[in-house]
């Protein structure tokens, strides 16, 4: 499973080492730590999370943690996990109204911690919640240096990580766009039914698959010449690609 990008907005200090620390050695990558609300508005603007681990009360902030949580899902659409240390029932009444995907009461054991962080991750990638307004479903709007930018989804060849950035590369476009932000967090934007995950760097659109051999793939309108296929995920692409196997010369 790739793992999200965490944003960590906590005002007590050795909760919030303790929820880096651990998280880092289940192998996450930690955004920051913000203990006020600008702190977390700065810090997811400048580094988008994929979660968001937030503090309900938010001691010595403008904002409670309720309210800052639902300013960064107004400038991301990401699972939130909510902590606290009071059995408050008007609070929860509050968290509840932003769909959390999670309430974890302090103390917290280490167990229980990843397990509901990595069951926010899964759920929110598996699961549609489609708003009463349904977007667009056949387009997404990228912000790029010149404002945000239309880009239909049919058109998207692959996407490349590039740090906690991506690289996307669109048919008949030989400019890339660079934006500032990760892979997997674009990945929850694309269509499960055509796109492919090929490994930890690639995210490749299947409608534009031209061929593949015993350890490449090679894509219409791809600036690289080829994409190699990491052998755990060549049998699930075959799968994907509805190969046909049979001769000689079929790829194994």
């Amino acid at each position: 499973m790739n793992l999200p990008k965490i944003l960590i907005v906590e005002d007590e200090a050795l909760t919030a080492t303790d929820l880096k620390e651990t998280l880092q050695e289940a192998g996450y990558l930690i955004t920051g730590i913000a203990r006020t609300s600008q702190e977390a508005v700065a810090l997811a603007t400048s580094n988008p999370p994929e979660l968001v681990l937030v503090d309900i009360e938010l001691r010595g902030s403008p904002l409670d943690g309720i309210s800052t949580a639902q300013e960064l899902l107004q400038l991301y659409r990401m699972p939130v996990i909510f902590l606290t240390q009071y059995d408050d029932r008007l609070l929860f009444r509050r968290a509840k109204e932003i769909l959390p995907a999670a309430y974890l009461p302090k103390p917290y054991t280490t167990d229980t911690l990843l397990l509901q962080v990595e069951l926010a991750w899964h759920n929110f990638r598996h699961t549609t919640h489609l708003p009463q307004d349904h977007p667009l479903p056949d387009r997404v709007f990228l912000r790029t240096k010149k404002g945000f930018e239309k880009v239909y989804k049919q058109d998207i060849v692959y996407l490349e990580a590039d740090g906690v950035c991506s690289d996307l590369y669109l048919m008949d476009k030989s400019d890339r766009l660079t934006l500032s932000l990760g892979l997997s967090y674009l990945e929850s934007y694309l269509p499960d039914a055509y796109f492919f995950r090929l490994s930890r760097s690639y995210l490749i659109n299947l409608q534009h698959v031209e061929k593949l051999d015993t350890h490449y793939v090679y894509l219409k309108g791809c600036e690289k010449e080829s994409l190699s296929i990491p052998q755990d995920n060549k049998k699930e692409l075959m799968r994907r690609l509805n190969v046909i196997r049979g001769g000689k010369d079929s790829p194994r």
